[in-house]
């Protein structure tokens, strides 16, 4: 598999924590700026381009279509549909167990381990999909593989229920400071 323990963290222009670390000691921009052949094909149009207020820059993580479906048991399909911070969600807590020595799927013994995360709205349904397995109503199985692999009510649940977690299984959405407050509410269990 591609899940190791050097993935506890995926960051803009960074390939992991200690080099997110180093980027924040030398104030570094991880902004991808992006080219103007890379924005057509995406479907910007002059009119934005050109636009004196548009930046072309982005904060891109590296390697999220390497997801390994087949490792999580999930299938191709399926995983298409997945928004990339539901997949990078799965592989980093997949790579903390790891390297906390704890083993996944039956490994955990009386060890109880709860989930507490936060995901941004499902811009991946909207601007890579097109929303298009939710507008087909003659297929329920992918409206609900759309709805539960992009929307940011799934995330903690779907690792939980993947990975046979024992503890609480929280999404905490409070904006900007979800991070914070997940962590307050983990240390408080």
């Amino acid at each position: 598999s591609d899940v190791c323990s050097s993935d506890l963290g995926k960051f803009p222009g960074a390939v992991d924590a200690e080099a997110f670390w180093h980027n924040l000691k030398t104030a570094t921009v991880s902004a991808t700026f992006l080219l103007e052949e890379l924005m057509r094909s995406k479907g910007l149009g002059d009119d934005l381009i050109n636009h004196k207020d548009f930046v072309p820059c982005a904060y891109m993580i590296q390697d999220v279509d390497k997801f390994d479906h087949q490792f999580f048991g999930i299938g191709r399909h399926e995983a298409s549909l997945m928004d990339p911070q539901h997949r990078v969600f799965l592989e980093t807590t997949y790579a903390a167990l790891e390297n906390a020595a704890l083993a996944p799927k039956g490994g955990l013994g009386d060890t109880v381990v709860g989930v507490f995360a936060a995901a941004g709205i499902d811009g991946y349904l909207v601007h890579h999909l097109d929303g298009l397995p939710l507008k087909n109503a003659l297929d329920p199985q992918d409206v609900f593989l759309a709805e539960i692999g992009n929307e940011k009510d799934y995330i903690a649940t779907r690792v939980s229920y993947l990975l046979d977690f024992t503890g609480p299984s929280m999404n905490v959405n409070s904006a900007c400071s979800s991070a914070l407050v997940a962590d307050r509410k983990s240390t408080r269990l």
